[in-house]
């Protein structure tokens, strides 16, 4: 065998043997997580937004609680997490001018993690006693913001759920709406599962 089949074959023996020792060495190396290693602790693991811009009210005299269009999900968590929910909308009231001084109405909206959180805000309109007779309906802009979080939980399917309800009849056609006759604003719903 010449010096050019001794190079060869010491090429080849170097390339079996690198092999082997690679194979055996690098996961001393370079270890490979396992499923019993802990992440670390505020990793978002996963995250979701719904967003809609559709047009919807609800009236004063509807006192049905109903889920806001669009405004419900459902995450299956991996367990040792939190979830972290929020609901965000630029919404308007509708203010009919039949209103009378002193009567007001109200909307609730909550936001509801099933069976582990409900965080809730009231939309509230009083007329005022200011003598002052109405021809127009008035839309009155409020911004809604509602954020849950919740303790560790273990795996599982969690329902997300935004809803609302008018709190009473002010005799009026008042509502609360997410636009006027000339827009809709969009509104959000956005979970994130958050290692414990």
């Amino acid at each position: 065998m010449g010096n050019k089949g001794q190079i060869v074959l010491s090429i080849g023996i170097s390339l079996i043997i690198m092999t082997a020792i690679s194979y055996f060495m690098i996961p001393y190396l370079v270890p490979i997580p396992t499923e019993s290693e802990e992440i670390p602790s505020g990793l978002i693991l996963q995250s979701t937004t719904i967003e809609n811009s559709a047009y919807v009210e609800k009236t004063d005299d509807d006192l049905n609680e109903t889920i806001i269009p669009s405004m419900e999900t459902t995450i299956t968590t991996n367990g040792n997490s939190t979830l972290e929910v929020i609901f965000s909308a630029s919404m308007f009231l509708y203010i009919h001018p039949d209103l009378l001084e002193g009567n007001g109405f109200s909307f609730n909206i909550t936001l509801e993690i099933e069976g582990v959180v409900n965080k809730s805000v009231i939309i509230l309109h009083q007329r005022g006693d200011d003598n002052v007779n109405y021809i127009f309906a008035e839309f009155s802009p409020c911004s809604v913001f509602l954020r849950a979080e919740t303790p560790t939980l273990a795996a599982g399917t969690h329902s997300i759920k935004v809803w609302w309800v008018s709190l009473g009849n002010s005799g009026g056609l008042n509502k609360l709406t997410t636009g006027t006759a000339f827009i809709s604003n969009p509104y959000f719903l956005n979970v994130k599962e958050i290692s414990a």
